[in-house]
């Protein structure tokens, strides 16, 4: 059978063209299932792969938002057809790559268009696509080439659409102008298009020193970190009969005669249990840093030996009462039992010490002080411990000891 040229041209176009129209249709009616067009695209092989022949790559649905955006979008606003950019984006928001910081941004000019702008529209990342949008705009509008904008597709594949953002960035750019030069706008909607417009760097730099100009974000704000609060307390909750576990770094800081034997560091482990307002611990604590700023002597066996060594610890038990419990932060009052200790010679090694045993000089310790959580992360937490102890160092017939001392320790630990 012979066919002419022109039915053959037919038959050749007739595919593309009912495609194209499936595809506009679908920007005009939101659908959450999108329909897959697959035009040649000009994919960009992962550098780490040895590039290869892209070839029919079914990718247009990944990257067809905003490859026509820059294109559509101007001439629907033009002709009024608000409500097809509304479907537009939609569509775009439910996309497998969906550019959120630009979707952000046309929904806010297009609310604020059809003057139906509210703050009760706002994401809760509206403040992060704000600063991304407007990095992007002065690295896409500054005259230099250092902008990119790539959407990836795949493990293997990503596309490079700078040129269809830089247009769609400089559309944006342009509403909001118009915006601002032909419309009524409160303060915050004359911020949103000033950031809109590049005339502000970093918005949420500037919301934070300025708040007195715009209450409403200020209000936004403050209402979205009691909503997080909320939200950290029912995900992550303090329960009765926890396992307490965690690790101090810190100092011990002697008074009196004590302070013979110098201020040392101190590495300590706790763990124990706990319910919403108490805090039992069992608390090991080793202290280092030798020689001593000062000799001093101990009796042994009717001699008195000189030495400037130091190794001590403690070992305890420590109880804390709440007394302010807040989402992120607790303080309360620290009460403690201990021992308390200090050698006055090595006791390791082959070589015999060169003082006579005992090698500890102890005391009973008690303490009290102040503790301070703040929790960061799930039912982790940084703290700050803080304690007086009352202790009497019994060095008889050698150097007067007599004094208390001060620990101050910083605390990581979880529940």
């Amino acid at each position: 059978m012979r066919l002419s040229i022109n039915t053959v041209l037919i038959l050749y176009l007739l595919p593309a063209t009912s495609v194209f129209a499936h595809a506009q249709s679908s920007f005009q009616n939101p659908s959450p299932h999108t329909p897959q067009v697959t035009p040649p695209v000009n994919a960009q092989r992962n550098p780490r792969n040895r590039p290869d022949t892209v070839g029919r790559i079914d990718y247009y649905r990944q990257i067809r938002y905003l490859h026509k955006a820059a294109f559509i979008l101007p001439g629907l606003l033009k002709d009024g057809q608000t409500r097809q950019v509304r479907n537009f984006l939609e569509n775009w928001k439910r996309s497998e790559t969906p550019s959120d910081e630009l979707i952000f941004s046309i929904g806010a000019l297009l609310d604020m268009e059809n003057g139906t702008w509210s703050m009760l529209n706002l994401p809760c990342d509206a403040f992060y696509f704000l600063d991304d949008y407007a990095r992007e705009l002065k690295e896409a509008t500054d005259g230099t080439s250092g902008f990119r904008y790539s959407i990836v597709v795949s493990a293997t594949y990503s596309y490079d659409a700078t040129p269809e953002a830089r247009q769609l960035l400089v559309f944006i750019r342009s509403w909001a102008l118009r915006l601002l030069a032909s419309r009524q706008l409160d303060a915050e909607e004359t911020f949103l298009c000033h950031v809109f417009a590049g005339d502000i760097l970093r918005p949420r730099h500037t919301l934070r020193h300025d708040k007195d100009s715009y209450p409403g974000f200020v209000d936004f704000r403050r209402r979205l970190d009691r909503y997080d609060d909320d939200y950290f307390a029912y995900r992550h909750p303090r329960h009765d009969k926890e396992l307490t576990t965690g690790i101090m770094a810190g100092i011990w800081l002697p008074t009196g005669h004590l302070q013979t034997l110098g201020a040392h560091p101190s590495l300590s482990l706790l763990i124990g249990g706990r319910n919403k307002k108490n805090e039992y611990d069992l608390v090991w604590s080793f202290r280092f840093l030798y020689p001593t700023p000062h000799p001093y002597m101990v009796l042994r066996n009717d001699t008195l030996h000189t030495s400037s060594y130091y190794d001590g610890g403690y070992i305890g038990f420590d109880y804390t009462r709440y007394l302010v419990r807040r989402t992120h932060f607790e303080w309360g009052i620290i009460s403690a039992i201990g021992y308390d200790y200090f050698s006055v010679a090595s006791g390791w090694g082959s070589d015999s010490s060169p003082v006579p045993l005992p090698l500890n000089v102890g005391s009973f310790d008690f303490s009290n002080g102040i503790r301070c959580k703040y929790f960061f992360h799930r039912r982790s937490f940084f703290g700050l411990a803080a304690k007086y102890h009352l202790i009497n160092y019994c060095n008889t017939g050698g150097t007067d000891l007599a004094g208390h001392a001060f620990t101050i320790d910083l605390v990581y630990g979880a529940h």
